[in-house]
């Protein structure tokens, strides 16, 4: 192994602290990175308020399905105060426009009669891969209804836990069983030739390691045979970057330029976090405590520094897209 190769693009840091000057705008990951979904991971608190208390700006960049208020309210749940952050953006929330705004310019999402989707009054059918909580008011508050794949105009995969058709609707105890139980429908969606919209690209949830929309989407490309019949919405897609400048822009606004080169993206995901910010050309920190700590042999949450020898095997994997500094857990 290229040992220089490996440590080389990666600087090792104590805290956010050591590089805090050389940002103005942190655009930050939310589970695996400051939260387990229950609890704040240690010094998190801390964190955040000597970057706030320094001036800088932060936007949280969730991959999640549910939109922006859900994931306000789960902060606040975890014991985070939203008002920490300048801005709150989901992927969940940008799917929900692009549905609701009937916007599909990016997205291989389409009538079968292919007939405009421009109409206010158009109701669209789709059948819902979901989290098994909101989906129905997620569904219909975008004028959508539920339908069977063979009468379905697209299939929303925004969770792991529940199949929806309006007719034998099925909720799952585990993301393990969905994954069995859902092989069927995504069969008969695949030979309706029904395309995917996807809203929370993660493969693994951080901490238990359960399976995530983003390996659904990937399943269903391969049965189909056609990747473009499956859009994403989120890390590490560029889309999602341009919408965090936008609302950073918006916070500093008109008399200062936003410098590109001066916002910082934190995250646990190499595959979508530090991708999307190498995609991106914005600068990254990778918190190794997240969704690859088994990877690095330390526990999920931990504070200790992985290991010379497993980060070095880390990052010669993920050689492709490499994070600029690396912390062990987001702290100061």
């Amino acid at each position: 192994m290229d040992r220089k190769l490996c440590v080389r693009p990666s600087n090792f840091i104590h805290g956010l602290e050591n590089i805090v000057d050389r940002y103005d705008s942190f655009i930050i990951d939310q589970w695996g990175v400051l939260h387990n979904g229950e609890t704040p991971y240690s010094h998190v608190l801390e964190c955040l308020i000597n970057l706030k208390n320094s001036g800088k700006k932060m936007i949280i960049l969730s991959n999640s399905s549910k939109r922006k208020q859900s994931a306000i309210d789960g902060m606040k749940k975890v014991g985070i105060d939203p008002l920490l952050f300048d801005e709150v953006i989901t992927s969940g929330e940008l799917g929900w426009n692009m549905i609701n705004q009937r916007d599909f310019s990016s997205a291989h999402i389409y009538r079968r009669d292919l007939r405009a989707l421009s109409d206010e009054d158009d109701v669209m059918k789709v059948f819902v891969l979901g989290n098994g909580s909101d989906d129905l008011e997620y569904v219909y508050s975008c004028r959508c209804i539920l339908a069977p794949a063979q009468d379905a105009d697209f299939i929303l995969c925004r969770g792991t836990f529940s199949i929806l058709d309006g007719k034998s609707d099925k909720t799952y105890k585990s993301a393990k069983d969905f994954m069995v139980g859902c092989e069927q429908s995504l069969q008969e969606c695949a030979s309706a030739g029904l395309p995917m919209l996807v809203t929370n690209p993660d493969f693994y949830r951080p901490g238990c390691g359960s399976p995530m929309p983003g390996l659904v989407g990937q399943m269903y490309s391969k049965l189909i045979g056609d990747e473009s019949k499956v859009t994403l919405i989120g890390k590490p897609l560029q889309m999602v970057y341009e919408s965090s400048l936008k609302a950073l822009s918006a916070v500093v606004g008109t008399e200062t330029v936003l410098r590109r080169d001066r916002v910082c993206c934190i995250g646990d995901s190499m595959e979508h976090d530090i991708k999307g910010a190498s995609g991106a050309q914005m600068a990254s920190v990778f918190i190794s405590n997240g969704v690859h700590a088994s990877e690095l042999n330390r526990a999920e949450g931990e504070c200790a520094r992985p290991d010379q020898d497993s980060i070095n095997f880390f990052m010669l994997k993920h050689r492709e897209y490499l994070p600029d500094f690396v912390l062990p857990c987001f702290k100061w």
